[in-house]
């Protein structure tokens, strides 16, 4: 791999993490657009996701006292439907697709939030919990499912530092899912190990 690609993958995960440490999520969404350039999309995705459940292991070990339980056995239960459903849809995807897929989901997100579409707009109860469901789709394509998850926990849960907490310990838990089934399925990239360190 080219040693400049290696430092570029380097700072993007700086700054990935940089975000995702002060507001408990957006690593993935921030780090994997610009990662999967340099790496490749399975490589980026693979290895983001190690170094941010690291992360979010530190946040939750410090933290863990302002975890709310019942909203994250909500989001957990169900965005976990989700998971298996995006990890199918992946596989089917033609990576080209898969990648154009992913620029366009975060331009939408960047967008939305440039703009202060529908800033104080309350989802309805039925489609933020459909709009979990579809973040576990988006999460197990992707690894980037936050901004639709965002969508009920930003009504649900009100004081910052209990959100950070919360979603932290809701990404560690989906991430271990995908660690599962990537296992099982065998569908770890060979040059994950190595751009994990480089990241560490």
């Amino acid at each position: 791999m080219n040693p400049n690609h290696l430092i570029l993958f380097g700072l993007f995960v700086f700054l990935a993490h940089l975000v995702a440490s002060v507001t408990g999520f957006g690593s993935n969404i921030v780090g994997l657009p610009l990662v999967a350039l340099v790496v490749g999309l399975d490589e980026g995705k693979q290895s983001l996701i190690v170094l941010s459940s690291l992360m979010y292991v530190i946040i939750v070990a410090r933290w863990h006292r302002r975890i709310d339980w019942k909203q994250l056995g909500i989001m957990l239960g169900f965005a976990t439907i989700g998971v298996p459903i995006g990890l199918y849809l992946y596989d089917l995807m033609p990576r080209r697709i898969a990648m154009i897929l992913l620029g366009a989901f975060v331009a939408l997100v960047g967008l939305r939030n440039l703009l202060q579409l529908m800033p104080d707009t309350r989802a309805p109860r039925w489609l933020a919990r459909a709009l979990l469901v579809a973040g576990g789709v988006v999460h197990g394509a992707f690894t980037t499912g936050g901004p639709l998850l965002i969508v009920y926990a930003d009504q649900t849960i009100k004081h910052k530092s209990i959100f950070r907490s919360t979603l932290s310990l809701l990404w560690l838990a989906l991430n271990l899912i995908l660690f599962v089934l990537w296992s099982w399925r065998h569908a770890w990239a060979a040059a994950t190990p190595r751009l994990t360190l480089v990241g560490l």
